[in-house]
């Protein structure tokens, strides 16, 4: 995987350190931890090669799913728009696909 300074390739999200899953965070913060995913996804017909694999957040790769990077960021914005939560994704640098 890339190094991206121990952040979500996706949203930007800064990784917890290692052993973090205390009591009651287990849950929240087993959802920030680092995973494998695949920028262009196996699924459609993306290789399984390092350069194509990034660490992403577990909740970005589930949401990912086998969805296009485009696609994924597109989805992402429009979501932010819908929820009218600010925050809820960042804005700028990450709603550009860094490959």
């Amino acid at each position: 995987m890339r190094e991206q300074g121990g952040r979500c390739y996706w949203c930007e999200r800064k990784f917890p350190p290692e052993g973090a899953l205390l009591g009651d965070f287990v849950k929240y913060i087993s959802r920030s931890l680092p995973t494998r995913d695949h920028v262009i996804p196996l699924a459609r017909g993306g290789p399984n090669i390092e350069d194509n694999i990034v660490a992403a957040c577990r909740r970005c790769n589930e949401e990912k799913s086998d969805m296009m990077p485009d696609e994924f960021l597109r989805w992402r914005y429009e979501l932010n728009d819908r929820s009218n939560v600010r925050g809820y994704w960042p804005r700028g640098e990450a709603a550009s696909v860094r490959m």
